[in-house]
């Protein structure tokens, strides 16, 4: 019983926070964007009419609110068939990662948005002045090494949990496990490369917030390397414990995790306020 008014709250915890604490958010930065820096002053910001990008911040806020009423809807059906689960029994377990799933969709559009963005100011920037940046970059410009290396030691401690709890054997199902944990960590890797070595998307940033922004996405990609091997040594500990019945509590906080890491951290460090919007300013006229 306790387990179940537990999941109650944490899962209602999930709902609110991914589809309507964040996107509140993110509504509230994007219209304080659109009202202080109108296209009039700053139109390379702008490679399409302003219309366009309230329109965009009005279907994410409509597709987050849907998903937060089918959320409702999941809890409610999930109340009602709480009653013939098992008290010690894995049940629905994977209800929270197909709603978590689902709720990522939004963001995952405003990304593509994004990309299309850059393209069309990279296509709309005909200035011949580029501007190179001296200074190298390298990984530990934006994070520490000790952090690196606490998220290698936690992939490495659970390879190594794996492994002995199948008493050494490859069996398939742990190298399923280890094959997943290893492609997830090497696109991570590969979404870091790229992000410190790779083309500059937004042709007028500035150098200082382009760094800033690098050291957003590398803090956050690692932060996440670390929270999935938690996770995954997380449920190997369940497993040990018999504690199986609390998958779902546990699936519903990592989807929370990864949100904290991935949306929480960039409304808080990547603050508008810091940002150099003059470079987004008309060029004065040469004559």
């Amino acid at each position: 019983m306790w387990d179940n008014i537990l999941f109650y709250v944490i899962f209602i915890s999930q709902i609110l926070l991914i589809s309507y604490y964040f996107p509140k958010k993110i509504q509230a930065r994007t219209r304080y964007v659109l009202d202080n820096y109108p296209p009039q002053t700053y139109p390379k910001l702008y490679p399409k009419p302003q219309a366009a990008y309230k329109k965009g911040l009005r279907n994410f806020m409509v597709i987050n609110y849907l998903i937060t009423a089918a959320g409702a809807v999941m809890l409610v059906l999930y109340a009602m068939l709480s009653s013939e689960y098992s008290a010690n029994g894995k049940h629905a377990e994977s209800l929270p990662i197909f709603f978590g799933l689902c709720q990522y969709i939004p963001y995952f559009l405003m990304e593509i948005s994004g990309f299309r963005q850059f393209k069309l100011m990279r296509q709309a920037n005909i200035s011949s002045q580029r501007r190179a940046e001296l200074t190298p970059r390298r990984l530990f410009t934006f994070i520490s090494p000790a952090v690196v290396v606490a998220a290698i030691v936690l992939y490495l401690t659970f390879i190594l949990l794996e492994l002995s709890l199948s008493g050494y054997q490859l069996t398939a199902d742990s190298i399923v496990r280890i094959a997943a944990i290893t492609l997830c960590n090497l696109l991570l890797g590969g979404i870091i490369f790229w992000n410190i070595y790779g083309q500059k998307l937004d042709p007028h940033q500035s150098f200082q917030d382009r760094n800033r922004q690098i050291g957003f996405s590398v803090k956050s990609l690692v932060y996440i390397s670390m929270a999935l091997s938690f996770y995954l040594l997380a449920l190997k500990a369940m497993k040990v414990h018999e504690l199986e019945y609390l998958e779902i509590i546990l699936n519903s906080l990592y989807f929370q995790l990864l949100a904290a890491f991935a949306i929480a951290t960039i409304l808080r460090m990547l603050k508008v306020g810091d940002i150099n919007f003059d470079v987004y300013k008309k060029e004065p006229d040469s004559n």
